[in-house]
């Protein structure tokens, strides 16, 4: 699930993010001509991994991700009865490396949602059309999953209408973000 890229002085970069399993590793290889390259590795569960500047073209490198993931889970819930099909998104930052990672699941028939990440500070927030989310809260990951979480949305019957353009033309699957001012949320 990794994502590795070399990029030499004059900017021009090599990437990928398809990977052989060796053991309990994944091994990415990259072909680049001579040249000396500074190395990225990122990670949709862990983030900005790493940086390592002058690299050869003839390096073997090995980088660690953090290892333990912990299971962030809950349910999302509206009038007392489960929501399913909500959008639950998890954003933060897990402890130990330098950029912020982004997921995010559907519910299903329960209402139940269950992310995996590391340890961090991350916020949860819950979107369904028809519904008013309530404002973004924080949860630490430290050492052990999380698993009582209950995101509790609002009946919102109000419509808001309207067509998103960009440069006059139509867009379609877009996010339309509503705030109502109080701290509530309905993504569309």
């Amino acid at each position: 699930d990794g994502f590795i890229e070399l990029s030499d002085a004059t900017g021009h970069t090599n990437s990928t993010d398809v990977s052989e399993v060796s053991g309990i590793y994944a091994v990415y290889t990259l072909t680049v001509p001579n040249g000396v390259y500074t190395l990225r590795v990122n990670h949709p569960k862990f983030g900005f991994v790493t940086e390592q500047n002058n690299i050869s073209e003839s390096s073997v490198l090995t980088v660690t991700a953090p290892s333990r993931l912990y299971t962030l889970s809950g349910a999302v819930v509206a009038g007392g009865a489960a929501v399913s099909d909500a959008w639950v998104t998890i954003a933060g930052f897990p402890r130990g490396t330098q950029g912020t990672i982004y997921l995010g699941d559907f519910t299903d028939q329960s209402g139940i949602f269950s992310m995996d990440v590391p340890d961090g500070i991350y916020t949860l927030r819950a979107d369904k059309d028809g519904y008013l989310s309530p404002s973004e809260r924080a949860y630490e990951i430290k050492g052990s999953a999380f698993s009582d979480i209950t995101l509790v949305l609002t009946s919102a019957p109000r419509i808001i209408s309207g067509t998103v353009q960009l440069s006059g033309t139509g867009m379609s699957n877009v996010f339309v973000d509503a705030d109502n001012g109080g701290g509530g949320y309905n993504v569309t």
